[in-house]
């Protein structure tokens, strides 16, 4: 699996962001398409700027992408990282995000950003911007904490929206509500349909698995 570097470096550098990588489980056979989440770990002063934060983990990521090429292009390959309210609220991100791709010489289509589903009704005109940006330029998003909220739904129209994780508690829900399994198995049903892909959190049971 691969693993991107930790390296501390100068303050404020992409090299001294440490990335870790969690590998998405198949539940079922079939399908090439690895997928890892990123989770950056800032200094405590880089944690302080959220944005800030982002915009270097994005280039850490590509950087080493870029440095890398035969660790994660023998198979079919995703990276996602999740993304701060100020970044989504940044217009600047987008516009620098294509530069980003540009230099690395990396397809946006390898990397995608998770956005929680309360963020979705929370900041949704900032939300839109970010989806409708992310088609543009052809990287992927993916719909944290998802519980099928009817404000939410439509955003599944875009094309940029590639996965949805299901919000956890509706997993481990499930085991004895029957109106959590509904909307668990509804969930999995829609996005099916819509050639989305879906995911389960927290899975820590054999029986929750």
């Amino acid at each position: 699996q691969p693993a991107p570097p930790r390296a501390p470096s100068a303050e404020g550098s992409p090299e001294s962001v440490t990335l870790e990588v969690l590998p998405f489980v198949k539940l079922r056979s079939g399908g090439r398409m690895r997928r890892f989440e990123v989770l950056p770990r800032g200094t405590p002063k880089q944690n302080r700027d959220p944005a800030a934060l982002d915009a270097l983990a994005v280039e850490s990521l590509l950087a080493w992408m870029a440095a890398h090429r035969a660790d994660w292009t023998l198979e079919p390959t995703s990276f996602t990282l999740n993304l701060s309210i100020a970044t989504l609220e940044t217009e600047q991100f987008l516009r620098q995000l294509g530069a980003r791709f540009s230099r690395s010489g990396i397809s946006p289509e390898s990397v995608g950003f998770e956005i929680a589903e309360p963020l979705c009704t929370q900041r949704r005109a900032s939300v839109e911007r970010f989806i409708s940006g992310c088609e543009r330029l052809g990287c992927f998003v993916v719909i944290d904490r998802f519980s099928f909220d009817s404000s939410v739904v439509p955003l599944l129209r875009s094309k940029a929206v590639r996965l949805v994780k299901i919000e956890p508690r509706l997993c481990t829900a499930a085991l004895k509500d029957k109106l959590a399994q509904a909307l668990v198995v509804a969930i999995v049903q829609a996005v099916k349909v819509l050639g989305i892909h879906c995911a389960a959190q927290q899975i820590d049971s054999q029986q929750v698995l």
